[in-house]
């Protein structure tokens, strides 16, 4: 080739980063949306954490990971409610924690930090993609 690129390679190379951080977009307001929503829009209120349960979740080659789900109690709106708590963990059982309760949720501080964290991770992985797809795609017009 003569280092000219073509109509579809320059679709592809400005496609491909709108694939990417659009996917980590969506993939991140499906996972971490609810628990903000709860903790943005929630009452302030204390929860009692009931119980926790822990589930492993192994992949097809083995990899595992846990997950714990805890349960409680607190009084929103005048009304006694229950329901998860998200950002608790079983050293919380049996404790009174400050949460920001909506409906049959409830949400810690921590989920807040969670949810920073794991945007922080999805936007090194997002600028690694996108650089390695930019680089991959310059380098085919190159050739």
């Amino acid at each position: 080739m003569t280092g000219k690129t073509t109509p579809q390679q320059r679709r592809a190379r400005w496609l491909a980063p709108v694939i990417v951080w659009g996917s980590l977009s969506v993939g991140g307001l499906i996972v971490l949306a609810p628990p903000l929503w709860t903790y943005a829009l929630g009452e302030p209120t204390v929860a009692r954490v009931e119980s926790c349960e822990t589930s492993v979740h192994v992949d097809q080659h083995g990899n595992g990971h846990d997950e714990t789900t805890c349960h409680g109690s607190w009084t929103a709106g005048g009304a006694r409610r229950s329901g998860t708590i998200d950002g608790a963990h079983r050293g919380l059982v049996h404790q009174d924690v400050r949460v920001r309760a909506r409906g049959d949720s409830a949400a810690t501080t921590n989920t807040v930090g969670r949810s920073l964290a794991a945007c922080g991770i999805a936007a090194v992985i997002g600028v690694v993609a996108h650089i390695a797809c930019y680089r991959a795609l310059a380098g085919g017009a190159r050739r």
